[in-house]
């Protein structure tokens, strides 16, 4: 029951600070004018020797550009202020999920570290 505890609050406080450096960061280099370019731009600036692992990284890019280029251009095209809200927190969402995975990763390593020391 600590685990899930210790894992939720984890979660919630590095959630919290993807939101603040999203809100008060900066647009990656990749961006451009248009949306394809910025799809593109994306996929060539990661790459990895493993096939799979390239295409997993290179989609993940192509739909953070995605992303990124409709909520920097929201701002420009779209008058309706919800609808601008709406963008950027499922934005925030998108990218913070990745957050709940990377803590539940780790507490289940220490976890199972814990369980072998306790049986040797």
């Amino acid at each position: 029951m600590a685990r899930e505890w210790s894992i939720n609050i984890m979660a919630l406080l590095l959630i919290l600070v993807v939101l603040y450096l999203y809100y008060s960061g900066y647009a990656p280099d990749y961006l451009s004018d248009g949306l394809g370019e910025s799809v593109l731009n994306a996929s060539n600036s990661i790459s990895s020797e493993c096939r799979y692992t390239n295409k997993i990284l290179k989609i993940e890019k192509e739909i953070d550009a995605a992303f990124w280029w409709v909520v920097i251009n929201s701002g420009d095209q779209i008058d309706y202020r919800p609808l601008k809200i709406a963008s950027w927190s499922l934005f925030l969402l998108f990218n913070s999920l990745a957050i709940l995975g990377i803590n539940r990763f780790i507490a289940q390593i220490v976890h199972m570290i814990d369980q072998i020391f306790k049986r040797g």
